[in-house]
């Protein structure tokens, strides 16, 4: 993948009666889930992923709590791995650590990255939106009065 685009993610809830919704696609021999070019990713999950899924590798803890299948986080987590020449993200806030996680690294990498969010949430308890910034990666914020909270 050269270039991705993060619009948006954020809380919905699955259709009703979708049978697909908590299956996953298939897992390719890394362990990252392959994606359409277009899928909706349906947010909070059901538990989180399990850090080493995540890194592709296999769990070894004894009655791990966390998912070991693909989940909507790890599938973002997984796209944003595979950004390659730029990545740009318009968001509310971030306040999830793995997401943070991989558009630093995806920064370090050499990865083009911008973030545009919104100024009255940059500064709250929890988000990581101005770390980033402190990570030069170019952060801008909507600078309206209204709230930038797209789904």
């Amino acid at each position: 993948m050269k270039s991705l685009l993060l619009a948006c993610f954020g809380i919905a809830q699955p259709p009703k009666g979708n049978p697909s919704y908590g299956r996953g696609p298939a897992v390719s021999v890394y362990g990252a889930p392959r994606l359409s070019q277009a899928e909706v990713l349906f947010f909070p999950d059901p538990c989180m992923p399990c850090h080493r899924f995540l890194d592709g590798k296999r769990c070894t803890r004894n009655n791990c709590k966390y998912s070991h299948r693909p989940t909507s986080l790890s599938k973002l987590v997984f796209r944003l791995k595979g950004a390659r020449r730029s990545l740009d993200v318009c968001v509310f806030t971030i306040t999830c650590t793995e997401i943070y996680n991989e558009i630093v690294a995806a920064h370090r990498r050499g990865v083009r990255v911008r973030v545009v969010t919104d100024d009255d949430k940059q500064d709250d308890r929890g988000s990581k939106t101005m770390s980033l910034k402190s990570q030069g990666i170019e952060v801008r914020n909507d600078g309206d009065l209204s709230h930038m909270h797209h789904k």
